[in-house]
């Protein structure tokens, strides 16, 4: 069952009563409900319950065949009916609770980190998984999906400000479908679980690999790569195909990195601004964080303290 599936069969449940099982703001969006409609999907093939067996089948195909003719027809459909009933009545209560255990436990995320994962040092763990929660899960629920990208967007270019500039809106516009692909192609890459969002496990799983392609050929891949260049080209408003020190730390700010670290960190790549900072050497800064294994560096941005 997909999302989009739940969503409407939750708009159409109704009690025994009549009236509507969930409420206008009870109703959830589909990239909500994807974080549990496989568990979903266990507990409507999993009839333990009331022991009933419902046959999954198309409309040419009856669900409940009488191979029967003793008489006994009519008792069995109203058997029948009174099994589909109380399976409906099942059913609606397993949606409420797997909403309820939903809204419960997102903000309570038990992470099991595996390891090893040979491609990121011990000393390196603490700096990536600060990356990812400070970075990318911008609302601190434990994921990472497109809600935080919308966040991020709206801090690097507001909405009423793009809405007032004609070159913003084009700027925004950019962003959003540059992020739509990375998102994309993060999930492609790396939702194990098919949730449609990233955890902590799965994202470290995904920078072990990089990290690999990394120190094998200094590449990122196609697809990461086009989040730096999103990033970059958002803040260089100045067209001088150069970030400033300041347009750096502004970039940063969205990573929740401070001013001192984000200016020990350009004055090193830059050479402490002998280097213009341009496209290229951005990715190389980008390199050296994910690379560097030194404690304390300024590549580091302060968040392996």
């Amino acid at each position: 069952m997909e999302p989009e599936a739940v969503c409407l069969e939750m708009e159409k449940m109704k009690s025994n009563d009549g009236s509507f099982m969930f409420s206008i703001d009870e109703l959830l969006k589909s990239s909500q409900i994807r974080s549990f409609v496989s568990r979903l999907k266990t507990s409507f093939n999993t009839r333990t319950d009331s022991q009933v067996i419902v046959t999954k089948c198309d409309d040419s195909t009856p669900a409940f065949t009488n191979s029967s003719n003793d008489g006994t027809d009519t008792d069995k459909d109203e058997a029948y009916k009174d099994d589909m009933a109380l399976q409906e009545i099942i059913d609606q209560e397993k949606v409420a609770h797997a909403l309820n255990d939903d809204v419960q436990t997102t903000t309570h995320i038990s992470i099991d980190l595996k390891m090893p994962r040979d491609n990121i040092p011990k000393q390196s763990l603490k700096k990536l998984q600060q990356f990812f929660t400070k970075t990318l899960d911008t609302n601190n629920d434990g994921f990472v999906n497109w809600v935080d990208f919308e966040a991020a967007i709206e801090t690097i270019i507001p909405k009423h400000d793009a809405e007032k500039n004609a070159r913003l809106k084009i700027l925004r516009k950019r962003l959003e479908q540059h992020f739509q692909k990375y998102f994309w192609d993060l999930c492609a890459v790396g939702d194990a679980n098919n949730d449609g969002q990233i955890d902590l496990d799965e994202w470290l799983d995904v920078m072990n690999d990089v990290i690999g392609g990394l120190k094998e050929k200094n590449e990122f891949p196609e697809w990461y790569e086009g989040l730096h260049k999103a990033l970059y080209r958002a803040n260089e408003f100045m067209d001088e195909r150069r970030v400033s020190k300041n347009e750096f730390a502004d970039m940063l700010v969205l990573w929740d990195i401070d001013g001192d670290s984000s200016d020990k960190a350009y004055d090193f790549i830059t050479e402490n601004g002998k280097k213009p900072m341009d496209y290229n050497l951005f990715s190389e800064f980008m390199k050296k964080f994910f690379l560097n294994e030194t404690p304390n560096h300024p590549l580091n941005l302060g968040l392996d303290k």
